[in-house]
């Protein structure tokens, strides 16, 4: 068992790495989850999940992706999530006339016996699709970045002909960001927004350092 939790530690750090150098395709972060679950660290685990989904790809190729999130969520004690995502990935298989899978059947029996026992009510007023996402997309947000650090600061350089951006900390800290992470409501120069901060590969340091990412206004 030592072996094999040394080996899954060994890929982390190098799909952690990948991550931090490259742009990255969400089926990594997706691996990455994976492993974090094998090791019982479930947050991570959650937390990268939720990056897959939100990182960019076709919704179809993900569903196996939304059917871990409901798992882990079933498994954290987060059944409103549980119940959107199982939700969501039963959708996308009765769209595409895909066969209801025994293990989606049997984790979708569990989440609802779950949520009956909890006695909390989840309103969905539709089963379509994009509805859906809409709903999951909140949850995906907030899981995906909770145990990063926090930031506030001001949106200090942000040109229209290039695809990153600064932002300067509460605390004086020039931070780099991708103009695509930047809400289209929160782009304009000398706005206070929260951010997260996650590592990021520095092409012109050839080092690693942060950059801003699941921003907010600030109130």
């Amino acid at each position: 068992a030592l072996g094999y939790q040394g080996k899954v530690k060994q890929a982390i750090n190098e799909l952690e790495k990948i991550i931090s150098t490259k742009r990255t395709e969400w089926y990594i972060l997706q691996d990455l989850a994976n492993f974090y679950s094998s090791l019982n660290q479930l947050e991570q685990a959650i937390s990268f999940s939720c990056r897959a989904a939100l990182a960019s790809g076709e919704y179809k190729t993900k569903v196996t992706l939304y059917m871990n999130i409901a798992q882990l969520s079933l498994d954290t004690g987060n059944i409103e999530i549980a119940v959107r995502n199982i939700e969501l990935s039963k959708a996308i298989r009765e769209q595409e006339g895909w066969k209801i899978k025994q293990d989606l059947q049997q984790l979708d029996s569990q989440i609802y016996q779950e949520l009956e026992k909890s006695q909390k009510t989840v309103e969905l007023e539709s089963k379509n699709i994009n509805y859906l996402l809409k709903l999951c997309q909140k949850d995906w947000e907030k899981q995906a970045y909770f145990n990063l650090p926090q930031q506030s600061g001001i949106i200090n350089y942000l040109p229209q002909d290039k695809s990153h951006g600064f932002v300067i900390t509460d605390d004086g800290k020039r931070i780099f960001f991708l103009q695509k992470d930047l809400p289209p409501y929160l782009r304009k120069e000398k706005l206070k927004v929260d951010f997260n901060l996650e590592k990021n590969w520095d092409r012109k340091q050839q080092k690693i350092s942060f950059k801003a990412v699941n921003f907010s206004a600030c109130f």
